[in-house]
């Protein structure tokens, strides 16, 4: 059974390199390394099936291979073996952590001395992620806002934290994207005006002006202008690494990632989003890895249970990419996953996209008023490039984010040869 690898001395001899070439692969190439806060200085750990996911996904071998003459990968080129186990492990260890376990470990910045108690409640739901949450975390801190004003720092935090819940809501299609744009705008200059240093507020603000104008320098700088207010800020990073992700900046997009997941260990929202950047970058044995970490912190995560699929299925693992379509329909309740496990394995991701879309068709909505993304992406997943197409002129009329996706995503391969495809993107803008 493969241990957890608990000092940074270990984890560079697992990876047969020094303990310098591990920390800076950890800083600059997002080498998966995990910390737990403590009262005084926080420790380090790894787990080995991670390291050798990161190792065997590099395009390129990582900086430092050819300074130390020592083969590269020795260790890690290992059998990863004990998921169950170490699975196991992270879930006593992490999961046992209590909510003032979480607040404590945030407790060193300064802005959250001042939030009022609910706030940290609400910060909480919102790292689960879930629309039901985030519904319950704007309902805490409108609640907040509406009873005895505090000092300008405390009500800040409140506001910002409305802002965040309005970010989560639009993002997940909850909320009218121009009305979710425009509250959450609202409610993050409302946090900067009562005090300037918030640095989710600014980072906030700067998304609510990428989704309007899509100008992604102006996005990344605002992102950036975010993380230097705190470092240890988990939203900024999260939200630069999706854009990077976006841009086809991958390793950058992995490094910043790691950052938000250091500021953030137990965001499950921020674990089931990294795994779709290392889907983006093909690297799906790592897009796996992260997928399994959102899984442990909440087992019926749909978009991570949906990562699992497609990355198996990539990695030509049909059995294991069945299980977990089944597992999608059954976190649905969907009575068609009895006959999804019994179909052919090398079937199942394309079944699942299938009822997918049926499901999405059978909703009770206008129209005019159907979801974009889903559409476009699934057609375009199937090799469906008429009914694909179709959904992204409408996305051109719509402006809608779905095709800021279109240059990276692996389900939009089946188009790359199509010649529609770039004037339609030179349209939009992208």
């Amino acid at each position: 059974m493969a241990p957890r690898l608990d000092s940074w001395k270990e984890i560079a001899a697992h990876l047969g390199r020094q303990v310098r070439t591990v920390q800076r692969w950890e800083k600059e190439e997002g080498l998966p390394v995990h910390r737990l806060p403590h009262r005084r200085r926080g420790t380090v750990f790894a787990l080995p099936e991670e390291l050798d996911a990161w190792w065997k996904g590099r395009v390129v071998p990582p900086n430092g291979d050819a300074k130390e003459g020592v083969q590269p990968g020795a260790a890690a080129r290992r059998p990863a073996s004990g998921m169950l186990v170490v699975a196991t492990v992270l879930a006593l260890g992490i999961l046992g952590l209590s909510l003032a376990a979480w607040r404590f470990s945030r407790a060193s910045s300064p802005d959250d001395a001042a939030a009022p108690e609910h706030v940290l409640e609400a910060r909480y739901l919102l790292n689960r992620g879930s629309v039901a949450e985030a519904q319950r975390a704007l309902r805490l801190c409108s609640e907040i806002s509406r009873g005895p004003q505090g000092g300008g720092a405390a009500q800040a935090a409140v506001h910002e934290c409305a802002a965040h819940a309005v970010f989560t809501l639009t993002r997940n299609g909850a909320l009218d994207r121009t009305f979710g744009v425009r509250r959450a705008r609202a409610e993050a200059s409302h946090a900067l005006e009562l005090d300037p240093r918030r640095a989710d507020a600014r980072a906030i603000l700067a998304w609510t002006r990428f989704v309007e104008d899509w100008r992604s320098p102006d996005a990344e700088e605002g992102y950036r202008r975010a993380i230097a207010l705190d470092p240890k800020a988990a939203l900024p990073h999260h939200l630069l690494a999706g854009l990077l992700s976006m841009r086809g900046r991958h390793a950058e997009s992995v490094a910043e990632l790691r950052r938000a997941q250091r500021a953030a260990p137990l965001s499950a929202a921020l674990n089931d989003d990294g795994c779709w950047f290392f889907y983006r970058a093909r690297r799906f044995p790592e897009a796996v890895v992260e997928a399994e970490r959102a899984l442990r912190l909440e087992p019926q995560r749909q978009g991570a249970l949906q990562c699992v699929v497609d990355a198996k299925a990539a990695l030509g693992e049909h059995g294991a990419a069945r299980d977990a379509a089944v597992a999608v329909l059954r976190t649905l309740a969907d009575p068609a996953a009895d006959a999804l496990a019994a179909a052919p394995p090398e079937e199942a991701a394309r079944r699942l996209a299938r009822r997918m879309l049926e499901r999405l068709t059978e909703e009770p909505r206008r129209k005019d008023s159907m979801p974009v993304m889903p559409f476009a992406m699934l057609h375009a997943q199937l090799g469906e490039r008429e009914q694909a197409f179709a959904w992204l002129e409408r996305a051109v009329v719509d402006r809608d984010p779905v095709l800021l996706l279109v240059r990276v995503h692996p389900y939009f391969d089946s188009l790359r040869d199509d010649p529609r495809l770039e004037p339609l993107l030179r349209r939009a803008g992208v």
